[in-house]
């Protein structure tokens, strides 16, 4: 790049100045073809991935077509078992919100891990206490 000359500045100055302010375009013409570079090869990886991708679906839907391979299953979901009716019925009696009658199952249960009665728990429930476990 040319500068406009300047009476006030030195020749050898100003041809540093030019010097430096070519050696900065240059870097950065270099820094520019670099980065386009790298982001047509992120775009090739890119290409590659997507077609791996590609031909990794189509090869197992021909195999499930063929029958080689099956989808595999879930496992079956096992609904939670339900407190027994004596437990579930105090639980109903007390609790006049949700978050209340969660609290009264999750203790209840405990008290079941626990080996406690479902007249014991009920019974407590009731009353009103909470056990500690």
């Amino acid at each position: 790049m040319k500068l406009p000359s300047v009476p006030w500045v030195s020749r050898r100055a100003y041809e540093a100045v030019t010097r430096q302010l070519d050696i900065t375009e240059a870097t950065l013409r270099v820094n520019e073809r670099r980065f386009y570079e790298a982001v047509l090869d992120a775009q090739k990886e890119r290409q590659d991935l997507v077609a791996k991708y590609d031909a990794l679906a189509h090869a197992m839907g021909s195999m499930v077509r063929e029958g080689l391979h099956t989808i595999p299953a879930l496992p079956e979901v096992k609904p939670p078992e339900a407190l027994p009716a004596l437990v579930d019925k105090a639980i109903d009696t007390v609790a006049l919100d949700p978050p209340t009658r969660a609290h009264l199952e999750r203790l209840a249960w405990r008290m079941l891990s626990d080996h406690a009665t479902p007249e014991f728990i009920a019974e407590r429930i009731v009353a009103g206490e909470e056990v500690a476990v």
